[in-house]
């Protein structure tokens, strides 16, 4: 069901698709260098009364205020996107595209209390990973089929 007016709340869940594989590759040394470099673009992109946390592992959660409308959280969410494509994390000899998988919910318009919002985001957020794993299978099904 879309949102179309919201009351400029929303909580935002992030989690980094692939992070155990980059932890079990280079060590858990680049895997905080990852993590690190993850804040800083949350940081980067949020507004002054906005609140990024990191919930723990390679998740963070985001409170977003002033964001009148759905369509001001996805706008939101394609700055995100963005800004992870365009900021990939450069290590020593390699470099890594970062894929944070996301949901969200919002406040008053789909739940009132943090645990239900925070229970919708992160169901959201398992829906957008369980679709990036099915398009990542797909691609190299296609690649398999080209060559």
């Amino acid at each position: 069901m879309p949102v179309e007016s919201t009351n400029g709340t929303a909580v935002v869940l992030i989690d980094l698709n692939r992070f155990k594989a980059i932890n079990d590759t280079y060590g858990h040394a680049v895997g905080d260098q990852v993590l690190k470099h993850t804040a800083s673009i949350l940081m980067k992109i949020t507004g002054e009364s906005d609140i990024v946390a990191r919930f723990g592992g390679d998740e963070f959660v985001i409170f977003l205020e002033e964001y009148p409308t759905d369509q001001a959280v996805d706008d939101w969410v394609d700055v995100l996107l963005d800004e992870f494509a365009a900021n990939p994390f450069v290590g020593n000899d390699f470099v890594l595209e970062i894929e944070p998988s996301i949901g969200v919910a919002f406040y008053s318009v789909e739940a009132s209390q943090f645990d239900e919002l925070f229970q919708l985001a992160d169901v959201k957020m398992y829906e957008n990973k369980e679709k990036s794993r099915r398009t990542r299978r797909a691609a190299k099904i296609d690649l398999v089929d080209k060559q």
